[in-house]
């Protein structure tokens, strides 16, 4: 268990590292999300599942950060 506490500490460090490339608090979340269910143990690594497995309603955001962000 303690190695699983390392991990989640070390990759919040890598997210706040790379925060200031996402100009809005939301999409710093969304592909935070994103990257923990790549991580996660969502058993299919589609947008359809790694949503739902973060929770959120629909794909879409995630189809957004993958598309459209610079």
């Amino acid at each position: 268990m303690t190695e699983v506490v390392v991990w989640a500490g070390e990759l919040e460090s890598v997210f706040a590292r790379v925060a200031g490339q996402f100009a809005r608090a939301d999409l710093r979340w969304r592909m935070r999300d994103y990257v923990r269910g790549l991580l996660g143990r969502a058993t299919h690594k589609n947008r359809w599942q790694l949503a739902e497995w973060a929770g959120r309603r629909t794909q879409d955001g995630f189809q957004r950060l993958l598309n459209s962000s610079v």
